[in-house]
């Protein structure tokens, strides 16, 4: 009657994570790295909530075929137990960061850390320090399960603290859901420790999952598909929503970013190329604009940043940070081709009908000038 019950919710668990996976698997959105990384965190955990269904429905059941099928379904289980985490530590990081290239070193150094996993599960073969299967079919933990779990709840306290480190430059829309996933598994894989044969760790781990598939379902009405900013939509929605609630005498100003010559570059190298550029751009303005600051994309390689003052000081320090944020990244070597950008800034004037198309329209003619200043100056003629 236990393990009925422990099968039917878990059978509960893998439906809804099938559900949440087959969704996406007939969507266009699954091309993209953040439904990726989700995808994998749910395929994963449905293999490991299947095979746990198996190790319990086998448990104690005699003949040779029954314990080979638990000792082989026990041994999948562990090797696929680390995954979760680890993926979960790229989510985060992306989530905060939105570098794909930062994604690639972590996803070659979190390879490594689980071909560690790996090897010392295969280990356990031999002695047995982890896990065992006895002659009768039962199965029993080793000496060292505990520490084993407690480097895996290491690797989610590690990305608790790295977005904690981090919130201020984390959206506040993404902070909550980020650092609240890990919760409901942690508690019940805590429960499922102390109290051996319960289940309350794929409950815990559905529901966090869940959450993080409602939160990416509505990130993606508002951001960019390519490089992960809002969009040009939810920039007028934020505009008004701020003009709204902002008090009389308060400013704020844009800065308007665009990519000289984007085309050129396209036709140099493809626009495979074209989509890193604007992709390593955006990780660039991330890091180079307040904490507070709001990018989206604007459209094609122009990106918009709303900043909370009118200081031009401040103004100023921003626009620099862009400067040598495009430099470092031209220095990196990470692009093909070599990026510069043009820069077109305006402070919001509210108070007259129209307040938000003048304002767009402003940045937008800030950002000519700026350009065209910038053309003239490549002029040389012999007079020169």
């Amino acid at each position: 009657m236990e393990t009925l019950v422990k099968l039917d919710l878990n059978i509960f668990c893998a439906v809804t994570l099938a559900v949440l996976g087959v969704n996406y698997a007939t969507r266009e959105e699954r091309r993209f790295t953040i439904v990726r990384l989700f995808l994998v965190m749910v395929w994963t955990n449905l293999a490991l909530l299947t095979l746990d269904s198996a190790c319990w429905a086998l448990e104690g059941r005699g003949g040779h075929a029954a314990r080979a099928a638990n000792y082989w379904f026990n041994l999948a289980y562990f090797l696929i137990h680390p995954i979760p985490p680890l993926v979960y530590i790229l989510y985060g990081d992306y989530r905060a960061r939105g570098d794909y290239l930062r994604l690639r070193t972590m996803i070659r150094r979190l390879c490594a850390l689980y071909a560690t996993f790996v090897a010392l599960i295969l280990y356990n073969l031999k002695t047995g320090w982890l896990y065992s299967v006895d002659s009768a079919n039962h199965y029993f933990r080793g000496p060292f399960y505990p520490i084993y779990i407690a480097i895996a709840y290491s690797l989610i306290a590690y990305l608790f603290f790295f977005i904690m480190v981090n919130r201020h430059k984390i959206d506040r829309r993404e902070f909550l859901p980020l650092i609240l996933f890990p919760i409901p598994p942690m508690i019940g894989g805590l429960l499922q420790l102390v109290f051996f044969g319960t289940t309350f760790l794929w409950p815990g781990m559905t529901l966090s999952l869940l959450v993080v598939y409602l939160h990416v379902q509505n990130l993606h009405l508002n951001k960019d598909a390519l490089t992960g900013v809002y969009t040009r939509r939810f920039l007028d929605d934020y505009l008004e929503e701020r003009l709204r609630n902002q008090s009389p005498d308060e400013r704020f100003s844009g800065i308007l970013v665009d990519i000289d010559d984007f085309h050129q570059l396209n036709r140099t190298f493809g626009h495979v190329e074209g989509d890193r550029a604007l992709q390593a751009l955006t990780a660039s303005l991330r890091q180079s604009i307040r904490g507070g600051d709001f990018l989206a994309r604007f459209e094609g390689d122009e990106f918009a940043i709303i900043v909370g003052t009118d200081d031009q000081t401040v103004i100023g320090a921003v626009e620099a940070r862009i400067i040598e944020g495009v430099e470092r990244l031209n220095a990196s070597g990470k692009l093909r081709g070599k990026l510069t950008v043009s820069l077109g800034s305006t402070v919001f004037a509210p108070g007259h009908d129209g307040a938000i198309d003048q304002f767009i329209k402003s940045l937008a003619e800030a950002l000519y000038s700026a350009k065209l200043k910038k053309r003239r100056s490549r002029i040389q003629t012999p007079a020169d």
